[in-house]
């Protein structure tokens, strides 16, 4: 019988880390040119970016910062499906993508009120759509991850070459001398035997 992780879908999940790539990519290519934005979105103005190298940080630097984060976000994504991400802490993945998708999901809310509403940067309705639709791939990924069953335990080597004092079924050897609860008593060894 297939464990949870061959049963649940990997595609979401190399869907995303895709497209997280991809924005690292474009990221790292606005690093390269000392420019501020994404290759295909808006182009911030002269004094948009003045302002920012200014009273937040130089340019590059926080375009080099956000391929750093598109590599991790990818790295996560990737971990839900692969059999080494199973050696990362549930409750570690789980508190990671929870706040992938709320900062992905901050990303999202600016880039629908610029392509809907005018609010912000200029943004096209197609940015908006798109930014919803991968988000939507996004939470998929994660409640894919969040829903499977507890994660399947990576066989050590005394696995391999099998278990030592206990029976095949996987019981500790304690059970394995009688059957359960009864002390020994199923083979005629009991206090009234």
């Amino acid at each position: 019988m297939p464990g949870a992780s061959e049963t649940r879908p990997r595609w979401p999940a190399i869907t995303m880390a895709a497209l997280f790539l991809g924005y690292a990519l474009g990221k790292a290519v606005r690093a390269v040119q000392g420019r501020l934005g994404f290759p295909g979105g808006p182009v911030p103005s002269a004094s948009e970016h003045a302002w920012y190298a200014e009273h937040v940080m130089d340019v590059a630097t926080a375009q080099w910062c956000a391929v750093a984060t598109g590599l991790a976000a990818a790295a996560l994504v990737l971990a839900t499906v692969v059999p080494a991400g199973r050696l990362v802490p549930r409750p570690l993945m789980l508190g990671a993508l929870g706040v992938t998708l709320v900062a992905f999901g901050f990303g999202v809310v600016m880039i629908v009120a610029g392509g809907f509403f005018g609010v912000g940067a200029d943004w096209t309705r197609y940015h908006a759509v798109a930014g919803v639709a991968v988000m939507v791939l996004l939470t998929w990924t994660a409640l894919v991850y969040a829903r499977s069953a507890a994660p399947v335990r990576v066989r050590t080597a005394r696995r391999v070459r099998g278990r030592r004092g206990g029976r095949r079924d996987g019981a500790p050897p304690e059970r394995a001398r009688g059957a359960a609860g009864t002390g020994g008593r199923a083979r005629g060894r009991g206090a009234d035997a």
